[in-house]
C-alpha cells in the first residue's frame, strides 16, 4: 500500500514537471503517413506521428500548418517545440511574419492565426470526411505567405465557411493545450520539412495514470478493511 501511495505521489511530481511551459524545448519526430483523405491534389485532416523522444509511445495526431514544404513517410527529423502559449519566434510565422513585401489573408498577428488553426483542428474528429477539404484550406489559408499565389483558388472558395466559424470561435482554444512543431532547420519560410500543430499530451496521459494508480490503491485499501473485519 506505501508503495503505490509512492507511486502515486511521483505521478503527480511528474505531472506538474511536464505542464506544456516546462516540456523539453525540441522533440525528435517521425513522420508515420498521411490521412488517406485527399482534397485538390493533396492529402487534409489529421497526419500521423511518433514522439522518439518517448520510447513506446503510440502515434499521435499532428496537424499540417504549411502548405509550402513537404515531407514523406517514415521522415525522421528534430523539431523546436513551441508552446502556443508562449513565445512563437522560433515558429515559420513567428521568423517570418513581419518580412516585408509579404501579404497574408486578413489582419490578425501571429499568435491569432496559429490559435485559429487549432480550434479548426477541433473540427476533424467530429465533421464527415467531406468536410476535411474545407476545414484544412482554412488553416493553410491562415497560415500561408503571400497566399494568393501560392494556394490554389480552390483553397481560398473552400476556406470561406470555415474562415467564418474559425472567427467565431477560437477563443474557446485553450493556448497552453497546444505545441507547435518547426524543424530546427527551418529559416522563415525557407528550408525544413513541414511545420504542425500538435496537442500537447503527456499531462493528460499523466493524470490518468495518477488516477489509475488511486483507484487500485483504493480497492487494495478496501479489501484490507473487509478481511481484517
Amino acid at each position: 500500500m506505501k508503495s503505490l501511495m509512492r507511486a502515486f505521489l511521483l505521478i503527480a511530481a511528474a505531472s506538474a514537471l511536464l505542464a506544456p511551459s516546462a516540456r523539453a524545448q525540441t522533440e525528435q519526430l517521425k513522420f508515420v503517413d498521411g490521412s488517406g483523405v485527399g482534397f485538390n491534389g493533396v492529402q487534409v485532416g489529421p497526419y500521423r506521428g511518433m514522439l522518439l523522444s518517448e520510447p513506446g509511445s503510440p502515434t499521435i495526431d499532428i496537424y499540417c500548418v504549411d502548405y509550402l514544404h513537404e515531407i514523406t513517410v517514415n521522415t525522421v527529423w528534430t523539431a523546436n517545440e513551441s508552446s502556443l502559449a508562449g513565445n512563437l519566434s522560433k515558429t515559420r510565422l513567428g521568423e517570418g511574419f513581419g518580412v516585408s513585401g509579404i501579404s497574408w489573408y486578413g489582419a490578425d498577428d501571429v499568435f491569432t492565426r496559429y490559435r485559429k488553426a487549432a480550434w479548426l483542428t477541433t473540427q476533424f474528429a467530429i465533421q464527415n470526411t467531406s468536410a476535411w477539404g474545407g476545414i484544412h484550406s482554412a488553416i493553410w489559408l491562415l497560415t500561408t505567405p503571400n497566399y494568393s499565389t501560392n494556394l490554389p483558388s480552390a483553397f481560398v472558395s473552400a476556406a470561406a465557411y470555415w474562415i467564418t466559424q474559425a472567427n467565431a470561435n477560437y477563443t474557446t482554444i485553450d493556448p497552453n493545450s497546444y505545441v507547435i512543431l518547426t524543424d530546427v532547420n527551418t529559416t522563415g519560410f525557407t528550408n525544413g520539412v513541414q511545420e504542425y500543430l500538435m496537442v500537447t499530451p503527456e499531462p493528460q496521459t499523466i493524470v490518468l495514470l495518477g488516477s489509475g494508480i488511486a483507484v487500485l490503491y483504493a480497492a487494495r485499501r478496501r479489501r484490507r478493511l473487509q478481511v481484517s473485519t
